[in-house]
């Protein structure tokens, strides 16, 4: 009896530590090669209590007069492992962080970037595989609790398909031609196993035409945000969520300090509707772990109405594009509601400025 008060009394405090490692456990992101879910690791307690099983004996010889003495249990030792409030939980806070510094090196702060990011994009962006940075803090559901979550210190972001389109402006007399194009991007869902394909579309000097003859005004003139697929966890498309139309505008381009944006893009056939408010800052670094970039940022707010989002729920956004790149996005910051997830103070960067190739299943 002894042993098993002692047995009953180390559940109780592993209970809590087995719980919180569930809930992580829940939170990764399946698709991720580099990523790493924090967990808590329970070491084995030494018993031979084997809930029926016989314990392993010694015959004596061919007529052993019958099963042998079970050997004397053991005491159990003192339980080690104490339920980690003041360093993992605080309230409906987590506070694990994966550490940083040795895979994300800060670059000197005297570094310039390599190339500059002009005001117009005439390069298509490069297909591959883009480490991410991440931090901050999104909200997990466990009924009736909101749990705050942070975000893994790393993700996967793949670039694929970028390809030229013919453009629906006609050019001013004397100028270059257009360069319009498309290409995808695939980011991991935060709350839920998966990931989300992202549909971009690039028409350059579109503020520029519009400027010259205010009918030619086209509303998708920069980039544009087109359509949201939803991937399953193995990268299967099962099915698209939002198709607005026009196209979501978050950049106008050329890019210029001070402009504004006010877009709309509405999805009747899926319900989800989109609008953007926002302006253009002066070009700013990123740090992408060692080496700046430069890209043109946008700072406004982003209301999802429908398809969840009821009369519409609100996120402030800070993004960075880098037109050198054929304006790809290189950070992302977000504090609100954004794809049905609730995030606190998330700074997203990219990682690396040459992707790695891309994986065969996200050709």
């Amino acid at each position: 009896m002894l042993q098993l008060e002692m047995l009953g009394t180390a559940a109780k405090k592993l209970l809590p530590v087995c719980t919180i490692a569930l809930l992580f456990g829940a939170c990764s992101f399946p698709g991720a090669s580099t990523q790493q879910a924090s967990r808590v690791d329970v070491d084995t307690l030494p018993t031979n209590i084997l809930y029926g099983a016989a314990t392993q004996t010694a015959l004596a010889g061919p007529a052993a007069a019958g099963p042998a003495a079970p050997a004397p249990l053991q005491p159990l030792p003192p339980a080690t492992v104490e339920q980690p409030l003041s360093q993992f939980f605080q309230g409906n806070n987590f506070n694990f962080q994966l550490p940083t510094a040795s895979f994300c090196p800060a670059a000197p702060s005297t570094a310039a970037p390599a190339q500059a990011a002009p005001s117009d994009v005439s390069t298509l962006p490069a297909s591959g595989q883009y480490r991410w940075v991440t931090s901050g803090t999104y909200d997990l559901v466990v009924l009736p609790l909101t749990v705050q979550i942070p975000l893994l210190a790393f993700q996967e972001r793949y670039v694929r398909k970028a390809a030229r389109i013919k453009s629906t402006i006609p050019s001013l007399p004397g100028a270059a031609a257009d360069f319009d194009f498309t290409y995808q991007t695939i980011e991991p869902r935060v709350s839920k196993p998966g990931f989300y394909l992202m549909y971009w579309q690039v028409k350059d000097e579109a503020t520029s035409v519009a400027g010259a003859n205010t009918a030619l005004a086209d509303p998708e003139g920069g980039l544009a945000l087109k359509q949201i697929d939803e991937l399953d966890k193995d990268g299967k498309d099962t099915g698209t969520i939002f198709m607005g139309t026009p196209g979501l505008l978050l950049l106008p381009l050329p890019a210029q300090n001070g402009a504004s944006v006010n877009s709309a893009s509405t999805d009747a056939t899926h319900g989800l509707n989109l609008s953007f408010k926002g302006s253009v800052g002066n070009r700013e670094r990123v740090d992408a772990c060692g080496q700046f970039i430069q890209a043109w940022p946008v700072d406004g707010t982003l209301t999802t109405a429908g398809a969840g989002g009821g009369t519409g729920v609100k996120a402030t956004i800070h993004l960075d594009v880098a037109t050198q790149f054929g304006a790809l996005l290189v950070a992302f910051n977000v504090d609100g509601n954004y794809l049905a997830t609730t995030y606190h103070g998330a700074k997203l960067h990219v990682g690396q400025v040459k992707p790695d190739p891309l994986p065969q299943q996200y050709q």
